[in-house]
């Protein structure tokens, strides 16, 4: 096709150029409009030259893609709805090819409509002769001058006039020659490339605007030279990214528009819409303000001056500026956000994860028959006039003998009319049905992207590459389930911003996103998938080919701890004693358990755990009747192996997945004597199992599609207090095998035929010991030597067992803390992993106490330091002091949103979000009935540690104090600060659970206070102690009397005075 807009000697059409409007008499104007014109000859011939380069075989035919091509050869850039539409009607109405009366029957519409406010070179001579008196083919620059400030003045200032005016007498004589080719010939940039600036000065390519030919040039109509209407700037970001690829939660668009209407001069581009960029903003004039996240998110209600995010809309409107936000369209588009960041590891086979979907001209199918031509005619004119006139997509099936079917598309706000059209017709209504089509996939569209390298990376690489090419010094990462920084990636999921919801379920070696809470991060872990996390912005600018990747702040953050592996198995040892008795176990239901065997035993589990079928029933004898036993069920693989069924059977396919930790179902009725045992059907019918790993309800957890046996564990009660070689050993007669399957909640059982495994012999195995819950740190012996002297340590598993043959109720208490400037605490990475190991334990506590059947109301004791930086906690100790800070901020940050705490540093807040996660997993143990004690420690931090137990409160203590705080009497403030904590509880809605104590670090508290030169906070003697004592227990038992549903209270003190009144108290109010 020959060069448009070439340069060519016609002066006459540059000089219109410069004009930029039609600028014939005001007569011409409305004469122009009122006649429609048809294409001219010349716009023909153009058409007919561009459809000729497209027709290679030279059969007067082109194809849908072709012409899509040829569109944009032309400078029309369709979106991919209109070409969606263009081909339907193609393929439906003209057979899938376009000829060229077709061709020009499409564009003449969309040429008509461009070229409504231009005018070509017949029009440009009429105008310059107007103002060529003599006829001489010249004008004087006053001449022009004149005739530009006339007809153009309201539109352009004296100034962009003089310009036009210098430039066009180029050789300086005075004059203009419509023919002479000084004239410049070239488009204004808005012509010719149609580009808008950011405040970085980053060109983005746009749509061209039109092409010209030799003998017609367009001027475009705008209200100034060089610039574009707000309408134009939006229909080039739609033909950019279509917000119909935003999410249908997203808030994109034009969000706010301005009355008055007026050219688009300055764009400012940012990535969030704050403070300082409306003042930047309203400094350089803007015009037009994109934010990538929209700046209006959630309805609103009103524009006042107390919210932030209403002041700057205000400002805006009041600015007359424009805000349009793209968000997730950017992601989804294709060449968006998440190409260019799934192009930072290389390149690969790149598909998308969640498809984007496009709009469809028509959204409901009607399929129907007519029995004659006549009805048909008739029928589809009532269903032309429905849609409005449109013509409507149809197909016709004309059988021999059975009318003629018709299927006609229409859109969704058509489709009652056109029903109720087909209704009042006898063939029609009777043979009527509806389909409803659905949207057509955009290809390279969509939400995340997965790619298959080219080239396999390491982890420690992968990250190291996208630290390179996000500009980052620091990412977050969580190792994959039994992965190094060694391990291989070769599938890369993506998503840009918060992706937990696309990237769930994705088989991927590395999942890389913006954030992702900790729980979404531990599903991710546990299916053998790193996590790399950059937040949820950056502070990189972007590279020039993608000038939309939204430039963001660095947040420095702890590297996200890997799951834990569960601790290696101890060998069986060897007996070291005969019993005395010889257990026997026989299986109660053993004839439906093998006949399961012969077909496959195939159990049904789901997330929120089933109870075991057929069930596990079984009868003991050779028991001492007088001893007392504990019952325990577990259930272990019973291979390496991951099964599927196909064949006909259950085949392995593959390793086991990890492990997970050993739970122990304890028989509710243990301990109990032989004599119990031995005259009843023992059923475990209470054992739930579950395939969630993570629950937190105490099931027994299960991987899908693996082997697993059954154990049962016959245990002397006064056993659990010996060492493990000294634990008898016994014989089970009958053993089980178990197939879990993917959840179902249809069935018990699935028959379906496999091999199955032998009934086989298990020995008794000595019930493993649980971890140890301080994880090898042990807290230093400084913590209580006032008050404790250290034990030798007890196995937990031990004393566990121990307190449940007893009247005695356990107390988890765990032990473990961290005090300003350790020697340990040099290493942060190290500390980060000390605390989750201290919160693993913990949880444990949690789990145990859980299981505790016997125990009406457990509790756990914890100290904050043990998952919280002591140097932190004076930190913020110091700083509200100063200033106050807000509890429900805390909370929002346990729900994982960010946090700002001033006088904090970003790695000081990275810290403090980790550990309230930390305390917010902590406090999730009310799901499991069990009550959280916070244990008090120095006062030079205690403040802080009030603070985030407060905030604990707020978000546990809705309905019950299952958050409880200690107060020390022995503080000259204790009282104070309990009536403020009473107060709050009062105004702010929850339930206060408090410990009384009257002090365990007296000594130490003067002395530290002497050193520092800070008062001494204790009480000056045991009288004054007293007296806070009792008066802290006189307010908390006011406050019981009057709801006490709302308070309550440990009363922990050796003082005799105290337990009487707090006695005599409770007695009174029964």
């Amino acid at each position: 096709m020959a060069e448009r807009g070439g340069s060519r000697k016609e002066n006459g059409s540059a000089l219109l150029l410069r004009f930029q409007r039609r600028h014939v008499s005001r007569e011409r104007r409305h004469r122009v409009a009122e006649e429609p014109r048809g294409l001219a000859d010349d716009e023909i011939d153009e058409l007919r030259e561009a459809f000729n380069e497209f027709d290679k075989d030279k059969d007067g035919l082109i194809s849908c893609k072709d012409l899509g091509n040829l569109m944009r050869t032309m400078g029309y850039m369709p979106t991919e709805m209109e070409l969606i539409e263009l081909s339907q009607n193609i393929n439906m109405n003209l057979g899938g090819k376009v000829d060229f009366e077709d061709f020009v029957e499409l564009m003449a519409p969309k040429l008509l409509a461009e070229t409504a406010g231009m005018i070509g070179m017949k029009e440009l001579k009429d105008a310059f002769k107007e103002f060529d008196m003599d006829g001489d083919g010249e004008i004087t620059t006053e001449e022009l001058r004149a005739a530009m400030t006339k007809l153009m003045g309201e539109h352009m200032s004296s100034r962009e006039i003089d310009a036009i005016v210098k430039e066009a007498d180029d050789n300086g004589d005075g004059t203009v020659d419509f023919e002479v080719s000084s004239i410049p010939t070239s488009l204004p940039p808005p012509l010719h490339s149609r580009s808008f600036l950011t405040n970085q000065q980053t060109s983005v390519p746009l749509r061209p605007f039109a092409h010209l030919s030799s003998t017609r040039s367009l001027c475009h109509s705008t209200h100034c030279p060089g610039l574009m209407e707000l309408k134009e700037v939006l229909q080039v970001l739609e033909q950019l990214a279509p917000l119909s690829l935003a999410e249908s939660w997203d808030n994109v668009g034009l969000l706010v528009e301005p009355s008055k209407r007026r050219p688009v001069k300055t764009i400012l581009l940012t990535n969030d819409l704050t403070d300082a960029v409306m003042e930047e903003a309203e400094t350089m004039s803007c015009d037009l303000l994109i934010s990538y996240h929209p700046p209006l998110f959630r309805p609103i209600k009103r524009l006042v001056q107390k919210d932030w995010k209403q002041q700057l809309v205000v400002r805006a409107v009041e600015a007359g500026m424009a805000i349009f936000s793209p968000h997730t369209s950017w992601d989804s588009v294709k060449g968006g956000v998440n190409d260019w960041l799934v192009g930072g590891l290389g390149s690969g086979q790149v598909s998308v994860l969640s498809q984007g979907l496009g709009g469809a001209p028509h959204s409901h199918k009607l399929e129907f028959m007519v029995r004659s031509t006549e009805e048909l005619n008739t029928v589809m004119e009532e269903l032309k006039a429905c849609d409005g006139g449109t013509i409507q997509q149809h197909s016709i099936n004309r059988p021999d003998n059975d009318g003629i079917h018709v299927s006609v598309t229409c859109s969704d706000s058509a489709l009652t009319l056109s029903v109720h059209a087909l209704l009042k017709h006898t063939a029609p209504s009777q043979s009527l049905s509806i389909v409803k089509l659905e949207k057509p996939p955009l290809p390279g569209h969509g939400q995340g992207r997965l790619s298959v390298l080219d080239q396999p990376l390491t982890v420690a690489t992968a990250i190291q590459k996208m630290k390179s090419h996000l500009g980052l010094n620091h990412l977050r990462l969580a190792l994959g389930l039994g992965l190094t920084l060694e391990s291989s990636v070769c599938t890369v999921a993506v998503c840009a911003g918060s992706g937990a919801s696309v990237l769930s379920g994705v088989k991927a070696d590395l999942y890389i996103t913006g954030e992702m809470s900790h729980h979404e991060v531990l599903d991710a872990v546990a299916q053998g998938s790193s996590v790399l996390l950059s937040d949820h912005s950056n502070n990189r600018e972007a590279p020039a080919h993608m000038s939309l990747f939204p430039p963001t702040c660095d947040v420095v953050a702890k590297p996200l701890p890997p799951r834990l592996l569960p601790p290696p198995s101890v060998p069986n040892e060897p007996a070291t004693k005969t019993p005395k008795y010889e257990v026997k176990m026989e299986l109660e239901n053993a004839s439906l358990w093998k006949q399961f065997s012969s077909v496959g035993t195939e159990m049904i589990i789901t997330k929120k755990g089933r109870r075991m079928f057929p069930g596990l029933r079984l009868k003991l004898s050779g028991l001492n009747p007088s001893l007392r036993y504990i019952l325990l069920l577990d259930i272990i693989p019973a291979d390496n192996s991951r099964y599927r069924f196909q064949g006909g059977g259950w085949q392995a396919v593959g390793g086991a997945e990890a492990r997970l930790p050993d739970r122990v179902f304890i028989h509710p009725d243990s301990p109990a004597t032989g004599a119990h045992w031995q005259n009843r059907t023992i059923s475990f019918h209470y054992a739930k199992l579950t395939n969630n790993t993570l629950d937190s309800a105490g099931h027994i957890i299960l991987h899908s599609l693996h082997r697993y046996q059954p154990r049962v564990h016959v245990i002397e009660a006064r056993d659990v207090l010996r060492q493990r070689d000294a634990r008898q050993k016994r014989k089970i007669t009958e053993t089980l095998d178990i197939v879990t399957c993917d959840p179902c909640d249809s069935a018990d059982l699935l028959p379906q035929p496999t091999t199955g495994t032998d009934l086989q012999a298990l020995a008794l195995a000595s019930l493993p010991p649980l971890p140890d819950p301080s994880c090898g740190y042990r807290p230093e012996e400084a913590s209580y030597q006032d008050t404790l002297v250290p034990e030798p340590p007890l196995d937990l598993g031990q004393a566990f067992m121990a307190s449940q043959m007893s009247d005695i109720s356990l107390s988890m208490a765990s032990g473990m803390q961290d005090t300003a400037g350790s020697e340990m605490a040099n290493s942060m990475i190290d500390r980060e992993k000390r605390y989750d190991d201290n919160l693993e334990a913990m949880l444990e506590c949690v789990r145990m106490s859980h299981s505790n059947t016997w125990s009406k109301d457990p509790m756990m004791q914890l100290k904050v330091t043990a998952l919280l930086s002591p140097e932190l906690c004076v930190k913020i100790t110091t700083l509200i002091a100063q200033q106050p800070y807000d509890p429900s901020l805390l909370v929002r940050a346990m729900d994982g949103e960010p946090i700002i705490f001033p006088g904090l540093d970003e790695s000081e807040v990275a810290h403090l979000l980790c550990g309230l996660q930390r305390l917010n997993r902590i406090g999730e143990a009310s799901v499991n009935k069990v009550r959280v004690l916070v244990d008090a420690e120095y006062t030079y931090m205690n403040p802080a540690l009030s603070l985030v137990t407060m905030a604990m409160m707020k978000k546990f203590n809705k309905d019950s104090a299952w958050i409880w705080n200690t107060y020390q009497c022995y503080l000259k403030e204790s009282r104070s600060l309990l009536l403020d904590a009473l107060s709050l509880s009062k105004s702010e809605g929850f339930c206060l659970g408090v410990k009384l104590v009257r002090g365990a670090y007296m000594d130490k508290e003067r002395k530290l206070a002497e050193k520092e030169g800070r008062l001494d906070p204790v009480h000056q003697s045991w009288e004054d102690t007293n007296d806070s004592y009792n008066g802290s227990l006189d307010v908390m038992l006011n406050a019981i009397s009057q709801k006490h549903e709302r308070y309550r209270i440990i009363v922990a003190t050796h003082n005799e005075e105290s337990v009487r009144r707090a006695a005599k108290r409770s007695d009174h109010r029964k």
